[in-house]
């Protein structure tokens, strides 16, 4: 008789892509913000502002699982496709910059907006949905149209909370130079593209909303050189965090280096 025999390798392989793939469907998180929205009353004929949504898709563990996640291949990938449903689609319409595929492998992820308008076709309450594909989350639109005429109010997000400018905090401590580096930490409370600059390099960092990221900045040679004259000095990093509607929240840290 025949045996087939299998190596421990082989073995330990496929239980690695096993964890990876059950982790990683365990961590996967794809958000849309806000989730319900209520456009109030418009008149017949008339379109509402317009009601920006974040579709976002993220690793929800740590950095290390995630990496892990990753380095296995079975990282969460989604192809948005937007859409509207519902009992009156075509009161609703929408915008987006959502091209391609969103990443999900670390714990910042991928986003992109979506904006939604109420134009009512006829008098009554309306309801739609927003669809952003196949095992993507939905949001809830709501609209009456009326006869009268009606001031460009903004529309009421429900449900989630809505978009809120960005709040930045920043931390660091003395710590030696690496590499010609520095590390200091940001948190913002929406997702936002970090800029630094000032005593180092131009650094840009995804920041994910409530998550504490580490942030690496190559220090500028001059401040190098002074470095190695005087055998310590002292650095000043400027911030901004930049969320996806263009608002920007500024702050700065002084570290005190060594060589």
């Amino acid at each position: 008789m025949k045996r087939t025999t299998v190596s421990g390798w082989m073995v330990l392989s496929l239980t690695v892509v096993l964890l990876g793939g059950t982790a990683s469907s365990a961590l996967a998180a794809r958000t849309l913000n806000p989730a319900s929205v209520d456009f109030g009353n418009r008149q017949v004929g008339t379109s509402s502002p317009p009601q920006a949504h974040q579709l976002r898709v993220y690793c929800a563990g740590s950095e290390f699982i995630c990496g892990f996640i990753a380095l296995v291949g079975a990282a969460d990938k989604f192809t948005p496709v937007i859409s509207l449903t519902g009992t009156n689609p075509s009161d609703f319409s929408q915008t987006n910059n959502c091209l391609g595929q969103l990443d999900g492998t670390s714990t910042t992820g991928q986003s992109c907006i979506i904006n939604t308008t109420f134009t009512p076709t006829s008098p009554g309450p309306k309801a739609g949905t927003l669809s952003t594909g196949p095992g993507g989350p939905t949001a809830t639109l709501t609209g009456t149209g009326v006869t009268t005429a009606t001031p460009p109010t903004p529309p009421t997000p429900g449900g989630a909370t809505q978009l809120s400018p960005p709040k930045l905090d920043l931390a660091a401590k003395k710590q030696e130079l690496k590499k010609g580096k520095l590390t200091f930490f940001a948190t913002t409370n929406v997702d936002t593209t970090l800029a630094a600059g000032g005593s180092v390099k131009p650094t840009k960092k995804q920041l994910a909303g409530g998550v504490k990221t580490k942030v690496k900045a190559k220090v500028k040679s001059s401040v190098l050189r002074k470095l190695v004259r005087a055998r310590g000095t002292k650095v000043r990093v400027d911030v901004a965090a930049t969320d996806q509607a263009g608002n920007t929240a500024v702050g700065k840290i002084k570290i005190k280096l060594t060589g």
